[in-house]
C-alpha cells in the first residue's frame, strides 16, 4: 500500500499565478462542462451557486494548477501504484468537495483519504464566515484534538534545525502537518510506502520521506519521490511511548467512537 501525502499550494498551485481572475465570468459554463464530462457525483454548479468563493476555487484548479506538475503527479501515482492522502489545508473544505476538485484533473480516482481535520464552514457567501468551524462542532473537539496533537508533537521531539535544514527556497516549517501525517500512518498500518509532497520543510519527523517542492512539482521532485517510494521501509507505527493518554482519548472519543467527525 503506497500513498502520497499531498499539499496543493506550492506543489500543484504555484504562488502568484492568478489566471482564475481573468476567467471568473466563464466559471458557470465551466461548471456545466465539468458536470457533463467528469462523470462524478458532485454538482459543481450547485456548489458554486451556494458559495461565491467556491467559484474561485474551481477556477483556481482549472486555470492555475500547473500543467507540468499535474502530469508529473499522474506519472508518480501510476508508476508506483500509489493513492492520494490529502495533508493540505484545502482538505478542510470537506471530502466531497475535494474529491470534486481533484476530479477536474482526473485525480479523484486515486483518492484514499485525508489526515484528520476539523471541517470548516464554506457554505455561506459572507467572506467573514468562510473557514469557521461548522455550527454543530464544539470546543471539546477542538480542545481534544489540539491536546492530542500537542502531546504527540512533544513526544516526537520534531523541530526545525536551521543549520541542517536550511533551504534556499523555503525556510518555513510547519511541524503540525508532520504530526498529523505520523498520526495517520499509525492508524493506517496497511501503508508500507509513502512520500510527502509539500513546499514546507517537513524533514524533521518524516525520516527521509519528504520532498520539498519549490513552488511547483518538478522533474527533480518526481525523481526523488520515485526513489523514496522504492525504500520499502514501512509500515510506520508510532513508538508505544508516543501513544499519549491525550492521543488515545481523542481517538476513542472522536475517531473510533465517531462522536464527531
Amino acid at each position: 500500500m503506497k500513498v502520497v501525502f499531498l499539499d496543493i499550494d506550492g506543489v500543484l498551485q504555484p504562488f502568484g499565478r492568478q489566471e482564475r481572475f481573468k476567467h471568473i465570468d466563464e466559471v458557470p459554463a465551466l461548471c456545466k462542462m465539468l458536470n457533463d464530462e467528469r462523470g462524478i457525483d458532485f454538482e459543481f454548479t450547485a456548489w458554486c451557486d451556494r458559495n461565491s468563493l467556491a467559484c474561485y476555487d474551481i477556477a483556481s484548479v482549472y486555470y492555475d494548477w500547473d500543467e507540468a506538475s499535474i502530469n508529473f503527479l499522474h506519472e508518480l501515482l501510476d508508476e508506483t501504484d500509489a493513492l492520494i492522502v490529502l495533508s493540505t489545508d484545502w482538505r478542510e473544505k470537506g471530502d466531497d468537495v475535494m474529491k470534486g476538485l481533484l476530479a477536474i484533473h482526473d485525480f479523484a480516482r486515486y483518492w484514499y483519504g485525508t489526515t484528520y481535520y476539523i471541517p470548516r464552514d464554506y457554505s455561506g457567501n459572507n467572506p467573514h464566515l468562510i473557514g469557521r468551524m461548522l455550527p454543530q462542532q464544539n470546543e471539546g473537539l477542538r480542545d481534544a484534538y489540539q491536546s492530542a496533537m500537542d502531546s504527540l508533537h512533544k513526544k516526537m521531539n520534531i523541530h526545525y534545525d536551521n543549520e541542517k535544514n536550511h533551504d534556499e527556497w523555503n525556510h518555513s516549517y510547519v511541524d503540525s502537518r508532520t504530526v498529523e501525517i505520523r498520526e495517520y500512518l499509525d492508524r493506517h498500518r496497511e501503508i508500507t510506502d509513502y512520500v510527502v509532497l509539500d513546499d514546507l520543510n517537513l524533514t524533521s519527523g518524516n525520516d527521509g520521506h519528504d520532498v520539498i517542492t519549490r513552488n511547483r512539482f518538478k522533474m527533480e521532485d518526481y525523481e526523488k519521490a520515485l526513489e523514496i517510494m522504492a525504500m520499502h521501509d514501512g509500515p510506520f507505527p508510532l513508538e508505544p511511548d508516543m501513544l499519549t493518554p491525550e492521543l488515545e482519548l481523542f481517538r476513542k472519543e472522536y475517531i473510533y467512537g465517531k462522536k464527531d467527525s
